[in-house]
């Protein structure tokens, strides 16, 4: 948990620290690599998304939710890729500090469950029964099979993947080894750095969503530090319809970097270096900044209340201590502990603010309902408990609210431009001149006016008081004789009306007024007012406090406090016993912030420790002289002093003692059936299914204090000790309460697979292979010493600083900054900027002109960009105010020559000045603030490194798009050794080549083996390569295994077949209106609120089975297809768009279809919901997106409406369509039983033992152009981009690229079984980590949706070979073709190539593929006589027979790209029809008819084509 609103806080101060991560480059280097697990798992089980927990609890196993576990690690270590150690981390038994706020929240979060499922109940709904979150604690079954998992999950990735096998030594913390997982790591890294061998210049990653990891990792004193996180996004679910699961939804991962936050603390500091009387030491100071930072809060201390980050308190907290600074003879802090007579001082400063900050608070406080002020708007009194809304007093208030919106605006434009006196001076003389002024004021305006002449013409001096000026319109002559430089600023009152422009209705709200007041008007129709809920109720209760506390403390701040501590605390410190009990607050409150800072510095100091109250003191009390009060005259505190009712004993809980300390009572059955007796028996009072609630001055439900009791550690475990006496733990259940000090190493190695004893490991899941024992495992007994070293504040020695690889603040020249505030969320944030001077390349005009003439010799001149980050970029323009350089390619010479290109700067409509204006705009978003830029560049980023199949090397390819920055934010020099530097791949290819790295063979009689480099040749620019012939042997590799699979097949029975209709006949059935088909099948929203609890409901009314903008659809539902030309001619007329788009326009071809199933659901929608079609037209015509409740039901009562809209949202919900997931348009797949066929003919090879026989040495060498080899970053592969209709169906192909975050192994062999419209859809031979079961369709984990680039056709390259040798198809077959089946592969081959060549030379038609690209769609209906119908719906009512012979058939094709393509589909139909003259009519018409069947032997060539 950690610090309240800390990230949002951290990041918008010092905005640079912070990174969304898009691609695997963007990660530097790491070398240990640290995951809190307790967010995966949260995440894995409920993530915040209802639709996600109500799936997961309705599991008959747990096995998916291990995968999403295993997944989402695996895909961490893959983006950040740690080079050295992993460690993953599992929350164990917490401290007694942190227990009573685990006991809170997890009390709390039972209540609100339960209120929740006694409001559904009451209205008459099912109640699901969740997966209980609280099993997320140790000591529960299942945390215990998490844990085994885990230890599977290792073994298996040491066995299968070389990312893992390369690392030192990986480290398992379970649930076992006590302690929090984040704290597991720290003591991990201080049991690192106090050995001899550490390196200082270590890189390390935690993963983790808690903000405390950002103060972890400042305390570990590691310059090359990052934290890696999920980006927070709030799930905004619908409150009923369909809730559509997104199964490729990809994480977006943030990263904060620790070395620039420390750098932005050096620049923040380093003013008040000169001004100290203590030497100024950078890690000394970050140790205090922690320390204050606990004020806010922390996870074992209750927060001070005067104290929110969101009012600014640690703004305030970090000006206060900068005030200190240079008084302070040392620091607060050292090494951990807490020098009480040196925060003395900062305490009381920090007191003194306490009245000021409460004060603001209580005026922006949210009233509860009924007491909102009421003097803002005019409102006319109901009754007793109701009020309702004026509306045109309501939209007058709004108008001059926006009036005075435009007003500051305008104030604020003028500042700018440094005209707002001038303004004020002209307005006041108008004001002046047309106003008469009454003799009241008159006297008064007079005198003040005077004033500021006298002050003006003698600076001050006393000799123009009291002057008379004797004029008969004296103001207007003393405004005019008045410079402007001495009037005050201006005001809202000094703009006229008209100089903003007029408020447009449109700018008003008038919606939210009427649902105000129609809400209202339920109330009053149902005679009821309204009902405030438990959170309204301790609203109330902590506004009214809070408005009594502050008004005394403003009079008697003695007496208020005595009015705090009784009320909340129960103690009268006005008794000699209240003060004694108010002392051993402060000092245990005192205690608790040594215990915390202990905490993070050493680790636990004392298990059974805690802080005995609910709240904190008051923050003016705590600094009255604390060593002498509290302390005994002790500077600081290095024994605790433990509760009365705990052991002394300073040892962790076991898991069933914290379990029955922290979980509620409706998570008793969490603990072993007998504990129940305590928690429901004597006990019972200790868990409370109901209690109260305290905001304490806070204004957010989650900030409430739970007022339950504390656990009575001594009755507790009484009552264990009992529990024992009458019944043992069984052997399952002490496995589960084992505490341990012992994590466990695992470490890669090879020897150990290679032993002629092979150990097998069973999975631990339930369809997943086993595997071979490869790896060493290593108790570690170190973390028992947890608590006795200590961080220091101090660097190591041998520390380079900054990191070559890590972005740096350093790489430009700041030699200032300063603060601006932002506002998010009407939430005031100081922003520090980095002011930026011009580069010294733009001074003057020769030195930009000679700086872009040092760009035409090509790698000469670094130019990096994305600051602090350095990004290779290519720079096309330079430019200033009076001169354009341009850079271009001289394409008259032999060799690549770069030419500059001299133009004068065009300064027509200001566009120079537009382009500082964007980039100041741009920059200051960033924390940067540029000083005078004068000139500007524009450039192309490195997008990838691709293969030149001329030139036979790699080169850089640059993005098309390009951008533009002030030549001040480019860099001109990066470490040679930088991560992203690939100048060496293009260069020297051979040099990049690493010894040991996997690599595939690309010549042909070796196409497609695997092997690892052994040695790299560079005279003969050849590597040697080693083969494991045993492995290889053991792979399949026939390369048309899926064409013999899938060849004579009926790929559709008549039992599989599904009727499409098509959008027009659909709507002409269902008496639709244009568009609201397609409307009522994506998605149509309602929203609404409730009148009692102002609860904001979103209803999705649409079926979303189709979303063209996520190019995603529900198959056998709805299709999108693209009509032929046949097809295209029959339905032109048909088409609403005729009169709107020429007949040669693309789009038109493509539309949605609908199968009989969606036919069936929206006839018993429109039957049961008529008025929701009729609403549909009506948002249509009026281009209204979401609706509102009243627009939606305009005959019925509000309350009739609610019940109206509910049930169409259940109806919904019950459909078997609002459960099945999206897939990828153009989602063509092979029928589940060939997918079968294929996986038993791959069976069949195994069992039998069949293989090839590879006809190569252990040892051999090959050109580099021979191999491919895995590159990063910048993955390239040495072929020309592919798309999804490059592949056919039965294709075997080989995955290339395993640098993905979506981890697939290097050199995975499998089948091509479909494609989406940019993928192809892979059944791969083996099962991986990753893989899935393709919607159902193949075995569990051997499927995959991959990026065509990422695949090696096997099939494609083999059939080149087969016209050169025979021989080489069969010697990669496990099951050899006989004569006949190679003759007749060579005929198609053959057949091929004409039909290629024909296709090159009908340019007319625009052929550009050979007919082998053809989608699964169109082999289906080449093969199966009984095709998709596609009919009216009047064939639809004749005989089946009739039907099948009237339907119009066309092939439904993947989407075409461009024009060539959709003449490619042309073109492939028309080799298979024939144009003949029609017998009657007009002789040129032209009529399609089907050729003559062709011999079964040309259908066996046909089938192999295919």
């Amino acid at each position: 948990m950690g610090i309240p609103k800390f990230f949002r806080w951290l990041t918008r101060r010092y905005p640079l620290i912070l990174q969304n991560v898009q691609k695997e480059e963007d990660v530097p280097p790491i070398d240990n690599l640290y995951l809190d697990l307790n967010g995966i798992v949260h995440n894995s089980i409920h993530g915040n998304d209802a639709s996600r927990h109500e799936k997961v609890s309705k599991l008959e196993d747990f096995d998916e939710v291990w995968v999403a576990i295993m997944n989402a690690i695996d895909e961490i270590v893959h983006t950040i890729k740690p080079q050295k150690i992993l460690l993953l981390a599992v929350d164990g038994v917490a401290p007694r500090a942190k227990m009573n706020q685990q006991r809170a929240r997890r009390f709390r979060s039972a209540k609100d469950a339960q209120e929740l499922k006694n409001k559904l109940k009451e209205e008459g709904k099912d109640a699901p029964d969740l997966f209980d979150t609280n099993a997320i604690s140790p000591g529960t079954q299942f945390m215990h099979d998490l844990c085994k998992q885990l230890h599977f999950f290792i073994q298996y990735k040491l066995a299968t993947d070389p990312l893992y096998q390369k690392l030192t030594k990986i480290f398992v913390s379970d649930g076992t080894v006590p302690g929090e997982g984040e704290h597991k790591m720290m003591d991990f890294i201080r049991q690192a750095k106090s050995k001899p061998d550490y390196d200082p210049n270590t890189r390390h990653c935690f993963y983790g969503a808690d903000a405390d990891l950002i103060m972890l990792s400042l305390v570990t004193h590691e310059p090359h530090f990052i934290i890696i996180r999920e980006e927070h996004i709030i799930k905004k679910n619908k409150q009923g319809g369909v809730q559509r699961v997104d199964q490729k939804k990809q994480v977006n991962y943030q990263v904060i970097y620790i070395n620039i936050l420390r750098e932005y603390f050096q620049l923040e500091y380093q003013d008040l270096k000169e001004k100290m009387k203590t030497p100024f030491d950078l890690e000394r100071i970050i140790d205090d900044f922690v320390f204050f930072c606990f004020f806010i809060g922390n996870d074992f201390l209750p927060s001070l209340s005067a104290l929110d980050i969101a009012e600014g308190s640690l703004d305030g907290l970090i000006s206060l201590y900068r005030k200190l600074l240079p008084k302070m003879d040392s620091y607060i802090t050292e090494t951990g502990s807490i020098h009480w007579d040196k925060a003395e001082p900062f305490i009381q400063m920090l007191g003194s603010h306490e009245h000021q900050t409460f004060s603001s608070r209580i005026s922006q406080m949210r009233q509860p309902k009924g007491q909102e002020k009421k003097t803002t708007r005019t409102v006319v009194r109901i009754n007793e408990n109701d009020v309702l809304i004026d509306r045109q007093e309501e939209i007058t208030r709004l108008i001059k609210d926006r009036i005075t919106e435009k007003k500051i605006k305008k104030i604020k434009t003028l500042a700018e431009k440094s005209k707002d006196k001038s303004y004020k001076k002209m307005q006041l003389i108008k004001k002046y001149t047309e106003e008469q002024i009454d003799d009241e004021k008159y006297h008064l305006l007079k005198i003040k006016y005077q004033e500021i002449l006298r002050r003006q013409k003698n600076n001050g001096s006393d000799e123009f008081k009291g002057q008379e000026i004797e004029v008969s319109e004296s103001i207007k002559i003393l405004i005019k004789e008045i410079d402007e430089t001495h009037l005050s600023d201006l005001n809202v009152d000094d703009i006229d009306d008209g100089e903003i422009s007029d408020v447009d209705e449109k700018e008003i709200d008038v919606k939210s007024i009427d649902d105000r007041i129609l809400k209202q008007k339920i109330v009053m129709t149902e005679n009821q007012g309204p009902q405030q809920d438990l959170i309204e109720k301790y609203l109330s209760m902590n506004v009214e406090f809070m408005k009594k506390f502050v008004k005394l403390y403003a009079i008697d701040p003695q007496s208020a406090k005595a009015m705090f501590y009784q009320s909340k605390v129960k103690i009268d410190i006005q008794t000699v016993e209240g003060q004694q009990q108010k002392k051993r607050m402060l000092k245990k409150y005192l205690e608790g912030l040594q215990w915390v800072l202990f905490y993070y510095y050493r680790g636990a100091q004392h298990w059974r420790w805690y802080y005995p109250y609910h709240y904190a003191p008051m923050i003016s009390d705590i600094g009255e002289n604390i060593v002498h009060n509290y302390l005994d005259g002790q500077r600081t505190i290095s024994l605790f002093e433990i509760d009365e009712n705990c052991s002394q004993v300073n040892q962790p809980y076991t898991p069933f003692q914290q379990l029955l300390s922290i979980l509620p009572a409706r998570s008793a059955k969490l603990l072993p059936q007998p504990y129940s007796q305590i928690i429901l028996g004597e006990l019972r009072k200790y868990f409370p299914d109901d209690f109260e609630l305290d905001l304490n001055g806070r204004s957010l439900p989650w900030e409430a204090v739970c007022l339950i009791p504390f656990v009575d550690e001594k009755i507790f475990l009484d009552s264990e000790c009992i529990l024992f006496q009458s019944r043992q733990l069984d052997q399952a259940e002490n496995h589960r309460n084992v505490v341990k000090f012992d994590f466990l190493a695992y470490s890669y190695n090879d020897l150990v697979a290679k032993k002629s004893e092979i150990t097998i490991l069973e999975s631990s899941l339930k369809d997943m292979r086993s595997i071979r024992k490869c790896f060493d495992e290593e108790i570690i007994h170190e973390y028992a010493n947890v608590g006795q070293a200590s961080f220091q504040p101090r660097l190591l020695n041998g520390v380079i600083s900054p990191q070559k690889d890590f972005p740096s603040l350093t790489w430009l020249e700041v030699k200032s900054i300063s603060f601006d505030k932002v506002y998010i969320q009407q939430v005031g944030f100081k922003r520090l900027m980095l002011n930026i001077q011009p580069s010294q390349h733009e001074i003057e005009p020769e030195d930009l002109e000679r700086y872009a003439k040092s760009f035409l010799q090509r790698q000469k001149e670094g130019f990096y960009i994305g600051f602090p980050f350095q990004i290779e970029g290519l720079p096309h323009k330079f430019e200033d105010d009076y001169k354009v350089y341009s850079i271009y390619d001289d394409q008259y010479q032999k060799k690549e020559t770069l030419r500059l290109h001299i133009s004068d700067q065009r300064l027509d409509g200001g566009r120079y000045g537009k382009m500082i204006e964007r980039a100041e705009y741009k920059l200051k978003e960033q924390g940067i603030q540029l000083v005078n830029p004068i000139a500007f560049v524009t450039f192309a980023r490195i997008q990838s490194v691709r293969y030149d199949k001329k030139l036979k090397k790699y080169h850089k390819y640059y993005n098309e798009l390009t951008e533009t920055l002030p030549l001040c934010m480019i860099m001109n020099n990066r470490h040679n050794d930088h991560y992203l530097n690939v100048n060496q791949r293009c260069d020297q290819y051979l040099k990049s080549l690493k010894v040991g790295s996997e690599i595939v063979c690309l010549n042909a009689p070796v196409y497609g083996l695997m092997g690892k480099i052994s040695s790299v040749d560079y005279k003969r620019n050849a590597v040697k390569v080693e083969f494991d012939k045993e492995a290889e042997q053991s792979k399949i590799h026939d390369p048309f295994l899926g064409k013999t699979c899938v060849q004579n097949e009926n790929f559709i029975r008549k039992d599989q077949i599904i009727k499409f209709y098509r959008e027009r006949a659909v709507e002409e059935k269902l008496q639709l209106k244009a568009g609201v088909l397609n409307r009522i099948t994506s998605s149509f929203l309602v929203v609404y609120e409730e009148p009692v609890t102002n609860q904001r409901f979103v209803i999705e009314l649409g079926l979303n089975i189709k979303n063209y903008l996520k190019k995603v659809h529900i198959p056998h539902y709805v299709r999108h297809v693209v009509l032929d030309d046949e097809e295209f001619y029959k339905r032109k007329f048909e088409m609403r768009d005729d009169s709107q788009h020429s007949f040669g326009n693309s789009e038109r071809r493509r539309q949605w279809e609908y199968s009989e199933e969606c036919l069936k659901i929206l006839i018993e929608y429109k039957e049961k919901y008529p008025e929701v079609f009729d609403q549909v037209h009506k948002c249509i015509k009026q281009d209204i997106h979401i609706l509102s409740l009243n627009e939606l039901f305009t005959k019925q009562s509000l309350p009739n409406a609610y019940q109206r809209i509910r049930s169409i949202a259940d109806w919904i919900s019950s459909l078997s369509i609002s459960k099945l997931p999206y897939v990828s348009l153009g989602f063509e797949s092979l029928q589940q039983d060939l997918l079968h066929k294929i996986q038993n003919y791959q069976d069949h090879i195994k069992e039998n033992k069949l293989s090839i026989q590879l006809k190569v040495k252990k040892y051999e060498y090959f050109l580099v152009s021979g191999i491919f080899a895995e590159s990063f970053p910048y993955w390239g592969l040495p072929f020309s981009d592919k798309v999804a209709d490059d592949f056919n169906v039965g294709d075997r192909v080989m995955n290339l690229n395993s640098s993905k975050r979506e981890y697939v192994p290097f050199g995975f062999r499998g089948t091509v079984v479909g494609k989406t419209r940019d993928e192809v859809l892979v059944m791969f031979d083996d099962q991986f980590l990753g893989g899935t079961d393709l919607n159902g369709q193949c075995q569990k984990y051997k499927g995959c949706q991959l990026n065509p680039n990422y695949l090696l056709n096997l099939t494609h390259k083999f059939k080149s070979i087969l016209k050169k040798d025979k021989n080489i198809i069969l010697s990669f077959q496990e099951m050899p073709m006989t004569e006949s089946e190679l003759n007749t592969l060579i005929k198609v081959q053959k057949k091929e190539q004409k039909l290629e060549l024909h296709n090159s030379n009908s340019n007319s038609l625009g052929y550009t593929k050979s007919a082998e690209t053809q989608s699964y769609s169109q082999i289906k209906v080449q093969k199966s006589k009984q095709k998709d119908y596609h009919s009216d719906f009047e064939s639809s009512e004749q005989s089946k027979t009739q039907e099948e012979s009237s339907s119009s058939h066309r092939k439904v094709s993947y989407v075409p790209k461009n024009n060539k393509e959709e003449q490619k589909i042309k073109s492939d139909q028309g080799s298979n029809y024939e144009k003949k003259k029609s017998n009657n009519g007009d002789s040129s018409q032209k009529k399609w008819v089907p050729k003559a069947k062709q011999n079964q032997e040309e259908e066996k060539i046909n089938t192999i084509v295919e």
